[in-house]
């Protein structure tokens, strides 16, 4: 959905926020788009109780920026409140909320639920302009790490150099998707939801949400979220990734995930990672709104004080010359050729062997891209 820009904007939207062995950056751009519907959330402690929760959400919004927007702005507390509720429940004292996965998988589906019918309420009283969005949304307890996904946003783990899916697109395409599209009477067409929604799950879109016999989660579009939990291991853990389908368009899960790996241990950190996918999904011609949140873990690779002085300073040449491209209105943006030779010769298999046999300086590698 939506139109073109003639060139793009590629002013940078970012943030970073550290807390503990989590150290994340946000990175957004608008790119070809003629407006930014992207949102995001980065937060270390979720309020009283939950003050050792870390959360990290993309929200890809689609036919304006007005669902995205809310959803960003009170997911948190719709969160809370599922938490809140569920400790009553258990019986639970005191002002800790219980934050094991079964507590997330309990509430979180309610919570997207609850909060979608809510804005669906002010759609219809005329106070919030429908819209839609994908929600990919990332929980980091002291033991656990928690995925809750409704549509094509997507996050991936570094383990051990292995990439882990954290998430599923739902397209219209997909088995269980297409059977629920059906049952809730639309079809599917040119890949599409009715021909149209690219997506088969999100916040918002209610004109597919109109089935009467059919429940808030079994409509055509539904926002119930697939979740997916892993225990944290501080001995293997590196990174989680957090990005909108303007990144996975162009990109894969293993590209990403090595290219973090790659990139911190020639000395980048979160904000410099993050900056480089958006400049090199930009350089792929993605054509979309682009946001990627990246968190270094526990075991994220390190590099001495020298190697990332270099990696500054190529760092900082990339981005003058992205810059003066700016500037000149050249539309291809600039992106660290330094970094993105690594992204080329870098694999999972092999990270710690290539990483070491790297010793090309950035001059030599910016003269061989």
């Amino acid at each position: 959905m939506g139109a073109f820009l003639d060139k793009p904007e590629i002013v940078r939207e970012e943030f970073r926020e550290a807390k503990g062995p989590l150290d994340a950056a946000m990175c957004s751009i608008q790119g070809w788009r003629v407006g930014q519907e992207d949102a995001h959330i980065v937060k270390h402690g979720l309020g009283e109780g939950l003050e050792d929760v870390s959360l990290f959400c993309v929200f890809d919004g689609h036919g304006g920026e007005s669902m995205s927007a809310a959803v960003s702005k009170e997911f948190v507390e719709a969160v809370r409140s599922g938490l809140v509720k569920y400790a009553a429940e258990q019986g639970a004292t005191g002002k800790a909320l219980i934050t094991t996965p079964a507590a997330f998988e309990a509430t979180l589906p309610s919570a997207f639920v609850n909060l979608d019918r809510e804005l669906h309420r002010r759609v219809v009283s005329g106070t919030l302009k429908e819209s839609g969005t994908t929600a990919v949304c990332v929980f980091v307890t002291p033991t656990h790490v928690i995925c809750a996904n409704s549509g094509d946003s997507r996050a991936i783990m570094v383990s051990k150099d292995v990439v882990i899916p954290l998430s599923f697109d739902h397209k219209p395409s997909n088995a269980v998707e297409r059977t629920r599209i059906y049952a809730a009477g639309g079809v599917v067409s040119m890949d599409r939801v009715d021909g149209d929604l690219a997506v088969s799950r999100a916040f918002g879109d209610f004109r597919y949400k109109e089935c009467a016999s059919k429940s808030w989660e079994e409509q055509k579009v539904s926002v119930l979220p697939d979740i997916v939990v892993r225990p944290r291991d501080p001995t293997a853990d590196q990174f989680i990734v957090v990005a909108c389908d303007g990144i996975w368009d162009v990109m894969t899960n293993d590209e990403v995930g090595s290219a973090a790996n790659a990139l911190a241990r020639r000395g980048a950190t979160p904000d410099a990672t993050s900056e480089f996918i958006i400049d090199e999904c930009m350089r792929r011609n993605s054509r979309d709104n682009m946001s990627a949140i990246v968190v270094s873990m526990d075991a994220a690779p390190t590099a001495s004080k020298e190697a990332v002085k270099s990696f500054e300073a190529a760092r900082r040449d990339a981005n003058q010359a992205r810059a003066e491209r700016s500037a000149r209105g050249d539309p291809m943006d600039a992106t660290s050729t330094y970094a993105l030779r690594m992204i080329s010769t870098y694999s999972s298999a092999g990270a710690a062997e290539e990483a070491a046999e790297a010793t090309e300086e950035p001059a030599a590698a910016a003269g061989s891209a």
